[in-house]
């Protein structure tokens, strides 16, 4: 059980919208999302609107005027989220530790792998469309190895299987594995041609890449299985649009991201 924290702040009538739409009310809700949020906030977070409502709004006066001379002396981004954070008793000084330490490491990732990070919160969060978006903009910079790019492809695919045919995802997923030689990326293609009612190409790809029958038969399991507890009828190719999209669903919840 987490602990319950007695936010002091002033609660303020007009709320300060952060990025991705949501509004914050006191400066103690403030400080929650950028410690949740730090590593995946802009530069310009702490803008000139932000400081004045901290002031008018919240009456936060002291923290105002520290971001603003932080800002107009170019003091870096970590030390304006420290700031803000010691201005309100909402995080220990060992979080604040903590945190100090996250970014720090973040800052020394190449830029593949921070985008690939951010990529992957957007996965998560299922903004499917944006995050291939962003994994596709990973594969044109340079430096990235065949594991990570393994991964690229096939979150890629996980992405295209909840936005456009599972066929297109199963490719995406044969990328992945024949990159990166990971066996789940292989189990996922197998399991998103199934989808697709592709059989024949999924028991070919099983053929070339030496697993005979013995992956396509496991998959064909899992495939029953997910059909039984869907209360599927037996002939796939007679079912109404909402048993297949039942199906579908049922089916997306065994293909994970990498």
């Amino acid at each position: 059980m987490g602990k319950v924290i007695l936010c002091s702040g002033v609660l303020s009538g007009s709320p300060f919208e952060v990025p991705g739409g949501r509004l914050i009310y006191s400066a103690d809700e403030l400080c929650y999302y950028v410690y949740e949020n730090a590593i995946k906030l802009e530069e310009d977070f702490f803008s000139e609107a932000l400081i004045k409502w901290l002031r008018e709004k919240c009456e936060m006066t002291e923290i105002a005027d520290k971001l603003e001379f932080l800002e107009e002396n170019n003091y870096s981004f970590k030390d304006r989220v420290v700031a803000l954070l010691c201005s309100a008793d909402y995080y220990t000084e060992d979080e604040i530790i903590l945190l100090i330490k996250k970014m720090n490491a973040w800052e020394n990732l190449p830029l593949w792998r921070k985008k690939k990070l951010q990529a992957d919160e957007l996965l998560m969060e299922g903004h499917f469309l944006k995050a291939r978006s962003e994994y596709e903009s990973i594969l044109a910079i340079e430096g990235i190895d065949d594991e990570d790019a393994g991964s690229v492809y096939h979150n890629i695919g996980v992405a295209k299987m909840h936005t456009v045919a599972a066929g297109e995802a199963a490719r995406d997923f044969y990328k992945a594995y024949q990159i990166s030689g990971n066996g789940e990326s292989l189990r996922s293609c197998i399991i998103a041609y199934l989808i697709e009612g592709d059989i024949g190409r999924a028991e070919n790809i099983c053929m070339r890449e030496g697993y005979g029958s013995d992956l396509l038969e496991k998959c064909e399991s899992e495939y029953e299985k997910c059909m039984a507890e869907a209360d599927m009828k037996d002939d796939i190719y007679v079912m109404t649009r909402e048993q297949r999209m039942k199906h579908v669903a049922e089916w997306k919840k065994q293909v994970r991201r990498l």
